[in-house]
C-alpha cells in the first residue's frame, strides 16, 4: 500500500482505505480513488449516472489503470465535512448553526430534487440487500422471523414511492456544502430513505463518549422539523407522499444498515443492537 502516488505529476497522499478495500488518496483540489477494477467500474458508473440526472456529486475529472487496479480522480467539493463543521458548531455554540443547517438543507434538497425524477424500477431485493437485513438477521438469530416481518409490512407501506437511484449511505459524514461524495453503497431504494437517512444516522450513536464512536453533534427539534419540511415540499411537488408521515419507516431501514459488521466496535454494537430493539422490536 503506497502512502504516496504521483499521477500526471500531481501528488496524492493516503487519506483512509474504505471497506470495499478501495484506498483514497488527496491532493491539493482533488481525491483518486484506487481499488479493483470490478469496484471501481460500479463506483464510476453510479457516479456518473448521479452526475448526468444532476445529483450533486464531485465532478469525474480522470481516471485509468495503475498496475492490477483502475482509479478515478474527482474534483474536490469543500474542506470540511458537514459532519466536522457540526461538531466544531457543537463546541463553540452547543448547537448546530444556522448557517451550516441552512447549507446542509440547501445541498440536500438539491440532491432530493434529481432524485425525486431518478426512477428506477421497483427491487425490494435490491432494498434489504442494500441495508444488510439478511446479515443482520444472521447476527440477531433469535429476531430473526420478526425482523423479516417488520421489514415486509413496512415495503409494502413504502410502495406509495417510487424506487429511485438512490446513495446508500446519505449522512452528514458523506456531504459538503457544495456537494455529495462516496457512492460505493448506492443501491435502488423508496424514495424518501436517502432524505431520512440524513438526520436519522445520527440517532444511532450514543452520546458517551465511553463508546468507541459517538454522537459529536445533534439537530434541534426545530432543525428536524425544518428539514423535514423541505423533504416534505420536494416530495410532494413529485407527486409522492409527505416523507415525514414514514419518518419512522425509513429510520427503522436506516437503524438496520447501522447494525451490521459492528464486531471490532463491541460497545457500540452492543448499544446499538440493545437500543435498535428497544426501539424498533417491542414497540
Amino acid at each position: 500500500m503506497d502512502k504516496k502516488l504521483i499521477i500526471d505529476g500531481v501528488e496524492f497522499e493516503l487519506l483512509v482505505e474504505q471497506r470495499t478495500g478501495t484506498l483514497i488518496y488527496r491532493a491539493r483540489d482533488r481525491y483518486l480513488r484506487l481499488g479493483e477494477k470490478s469496484v471501481i467500474a460500479k463506483d464510476v458508473e453510479t457516479h456518473k449516472k448521479m452526475e448526468g440526472l444532476g445529483f450533486p456529486v464531485a465532478a469525474i475529472i480522470g481516471s485509468g489503470t495503475l498496475g492490477t487496479q483502475d482509479y478515478f480522480i474527482e474534483r474536490s467539493v469543500g474542506e470540511r465535512r458537514f459532519r466536522d463543521l457540526f461538531e466544531g458548531d457543537m463546541q463553540k455554540h452547543g448547537a448546530i448553526s444556522h448557517e451550516h443547517f441552512s447549507q446542509f438543507v440547501d445541498i440536500t434538497e438539491r440532491y432530493l430534487m434529481a432524485q425525486a425524477k431518478a426512477i428506477v424500477a421497483p427491487d425490494p431485493t435490491s432494498f434489504t440487500d442494500g441495508i444488510h437485513l439478511d446479515i443482520l438477521r444472521e447476527e440477531l438469530p433469535q429476531y430473526a422471523h420478526s425482523l423479516k416481518d417488520k421489514v415486509g409490512r413496512i415495503l409494502h407501506k413504502l410502495s406509495a414511492f417510487p424506487f429511485v437511484l438512490t446513495h446508500g449511505d446519505f449522512n452528514p459524514a458523506n456531504m459538503y456544502p457544495l456537494g455529495i461524495i462516496d457512492l460505493e453503497d448506492s443501491f435502488s431504494a423508496p424514495f424518501g430513505f436517502d432524505a431520512v437517512s440524513a438526520v436519522s444516522t445520527i440517532e444511532c450513536f450514543p452520546d458517551s463518549p465511553e463508546y468507541e464512536f459517538y454522537a459529536r453533534y445533534r439537530f434541534t427539534p426545530e432543525q428536524k422539523r425544518a428539514y423535514l419540511e423541505m423533504c416534505d415540499k420536494v416530495s410532494t411537488a413529485a407527486g409522492y407522499p409527505a416523507v415525514s408521515l414514514y419518518y419512522d419507516d425509513f429510520a427503522f431501514c436506516r437503524a438496520v444498515w447501522s447494525l451490521v459488521r459492528m464486531h471490532k466496535w463491541p460497545k457500540l454494537q452492543a448499544w446499538r443492537y440493545n437500543n435498535f430493539i428497544k426501539t424498533y422490536l417491542f414497540q
